[in-house]
């Protein structure tokens, strides 16, 4: 009996078989999941495991069927390791935001076993955000920066959660300063998603990318999975070649396009590539915008508020017009809404209706009401240390600069406390004849208000007011910040706010704030703290959207017990960001350009004209600005889209060109 055949039949069937899952192995590593509808859901057991990913299901409460979990040795010196590979196809271009379903598998720690590797290299941007600073950070060797803290390269994003025993949407990058995870496609296409090992026994249940315009965390987390190798066609029935998201089919077929994003798919001269037409109620290429004429107002005296009476309806900025019109004096540049009164001139500059009365209330005092003497002014934050005072016995009173009926304390937060003191030394606990009654505090935060009016127990006309907020502590050195510097600088049309501390101890976070004319001081963001330190700290955020005018900025330390401290309130004037105006737009072949400014005579920028694949065609250096509109040099141009970018040392402006054939 020939033994030899059932081997070799034996090895046949094992080729065959190696063969056959080799061959379905690819098929599924091809499969392409589909975004419909402005969002992709992937669950991560779709694809087939690599390396020590591990498919798994006895941690409950998983969607699909099941998860997958790293049970090989941590990754932390880089992605690339046990590399999982998804690709998606994308209709609708756009920003999309990246969220993942993961668990922490071991452990007692929400900062182990905690996190994995992310990078989609071949979306058009792909970058970390915090709103709350508008932060933004670039992979480590993507070659943009800034990079995240913490480890990271050859484009690859650390992502974490700091959540314990439950399935949490918790997605981002950049250690102990939160940043959430985007990727800009500005194409319809297929793009890859990969993911790679870091921390051991991290599971991940699934994957979503979404434009955060349609959906919500709550949409997300209960959207059903994309399909998949889907070949999805959108009906365009205007032909402009943008189909409509809502109508679509699978197969190419007359009528339907492989583009979607239409908003209004019955007129062709509205698409994501049209241009916008000011003043049409048309929201031309489909932002969600329909460009209308703003109404101007004239700021004669250029201090950035308006008059109420001179108004211009046009699209963008004119010349010597602004947006606020709040201005009741037009012809006085020391008189607006931001304005410091000036006592003795007799004008109202800061437009309450009231004249000199900033200048009502001189200062605030702490006393020492054992002998009587001044121990400091109180500033707004002060923070008082009680080793470092002459007194434990104290006592506050209120000088003034102009005769006053009397003065309202308004004192809450650690105690509360109001009267009516109507001669005299005005003092918050009161004297007799001049000799002040003691006060000993309770440790913890105040809030004063003075106000001072012209009659007594309040009554009368209100001719200033006051506020104070301050700290009473046992030592001067028990507060975890010692305060170096802090500063306002303005860059294009943003407020970039940097400051320093010496040391820190047990310090949570920062708050920052503003403070507009007229107005209380307002959080604009936060800033997370280093925590303890025993050097030089540095810190930065921006303020994207400033106002116009004279503003005051602090930063309100707050440590791990919710105890705070400020620093010092400092001032900057924002200008208003100039307006240009590049005409005819849409242009044609041939025809004469003109750029119009409002930057003063004899101010120069720096011109670059840049086609739409982004090649600089044309570039003059020093070129001088005109109100009235200066003809620019430029030579005729192939139709398409031109981007005009003017720059100087401080800002820089992007116009949008089109030259119609």
């Amino acid at each position: 009996m020939n033994k030899a055949r059932p081997l070799y039949f034996r090895l046949s069937l094992l080729l065959l078989l190696f063969t056959l899952s080799l061959w379905n192995s690819r098929l599924f590593a091809q499969n392409v999941y589909c975004e419909v509808g402005e969002i992709v859901v992937v669950e991560m057991e779709a694809q087939p495991t690599v390396s020590d990913w591990q498919l798994q299901s006895d941690t409950a409460d998983y969607s699909g069927t099941g998860y997958f979990v790293w049970e090989g040795t941590p990754k932390y010196g880089g992605g690339g390791a046990g590399l999982l590979s998804y690709s998606i196809k994308i209709a609708n271009p756009g920003t999309y935001r990246f969220q993942w379903r993961t668990h922490i598998g071991n452990g007692t720690q929400n900062t182990e076993h905690n996190d994995a590797w992310l990078r989609i290299s071949d979306a058009d941007d792909f970058y970390g955000y915090r709103a709350s600073t508008n932060s933004t950070v670039y992979p480590k060797g993507s070659g943009k920066t800034p990079n995240p803290e913490g480890a990271g390269g050859a484009g690859w994003f650390k992502i974490y959660m700091n959540t314990l025993y439950a399935w949490e949407w918790n997605t981002n990058t950049s250690d102990a300063d939160p940043h959430a995870i985007y990727a800009v496609f500005n194409s319809p296409g297929i793009y890859t998603v990969e993911i790679s090992a870091r921390s051991d026994r991290f599971l991940i249940d699934k994957f979503v990318l979404y434009k955060e315009a349609s959906y919500n965390l709550f949409a997300v987390k209960n959207a059903p999975a994309s399909p998949i190798n889907c070949d999805f066609y959108y009906q365009d029935i205007d032909g402009d070649g943008w189909g409509n998201p809502a109508v679509y089919v699978t197969g190419a077929q007359a009528g339907y396009v492989g583009v979607a994003g239409d908003c209004v798919d019955n007129d062709s001269t509205v698409n994501p590539g049209a241009v916008e037409i000011c003043g049409n109620a048309i929201d031309e290429n489909c932002d969600g915008i329909a460009e209308m004429p703003t109404t101007w107002y004239e700021d004669y005296d250029n201090d950035g508020y308006g008059n109420s009476a001179i108004t211009l309806s046009f699209c963008g900025q004119p010349a010597g017009y602004v947006a606020d019109s709040t201005d009741c004096n037009d012809s006085l540049a020391t008189a607006n809404p931001n304005a410091n009164e000036i006592p003795g001139d007799g004008i109202d500059n800061n437009c309450n209706g009231q004249v000199d009365e900033a200048g009502t209330i001189n200062s605030i005092r702490l006393i020492n009401s054992t002998d009587d003497t001044i121990i400091q002014n109180i500033e707004d934050g002060d923070v008082i240390g009680m080793n470092v005072l002459p007194s434990s016995e104290l006592n506050i009173d209120v000088i003034t600069n102009v005769a006053v009926g009397g003065i309202v304390f308004t004192m809450t937060g650690a105690e509360t406390y109001t009267v009516n003191e109507n001669t005299a030394p005005y003092a918050l606990f009161g004297d007799n004849g001049g000799d002040y009654k003691v006060w000993n505090p309770t440790m913890g935060n105040y809030t004063l208000i003075v106000d001072a009016y012209s009659g007594k127990n309040g009554g009368g006309t209100l001719l200033g007011s006051v506020t104070v907020n301050f700290t009473i502590q046992p030592t001067a050195s028990s507060f975890p910040v010692n305060w170096l510097g802090f500063e306002a600088k303005q860059l294009d049309n943003q407020v970039n706010l940097t400051w320093q501390t010496a040391s820190e101890q047990n310090n949570s976070h920062f708050i920052v704030e503003r403070k507009e004319a007229n107005q209380a001081f307002q959080q604009i963001g936060d800033v997370q703290a280093k925590g303890n330190s025993s050097q030089v700290s540095s810190y930065q955020m921006v303020d994207p959207t400033p106002p116009a005018g004279i503003l005051q900025y602090r930063v309100k330390q707050i440590d791990l017990d919710g105890k705070f401290s400020y620093s010092q309130a400092i001032e900057i004037r924002v200008e208003a960001f100039e307006a240009l105006q590049l005409f005819p737009n849409p242009s044609g072949p041939g025809k004469t350009l003109y750029l119009q400014g409002n930057l003063s005579q004899g101010r120069e920028v720096n011109l670059s004209l840049i086609s739409s694949t982004g090649q600089v065609v044309w570039q003059q250096d020093r070129f001088s600005l005109s109100d009235q509109g200066k003809m620019l040099p430029i030579p005729t141009l192939a139709a398409g889209m031109y981007f005009l970018r003017v720059q100087n040392t401080y800002k820089m402006q992007v116009l949008k060109l089109v030259v119609n054939p």
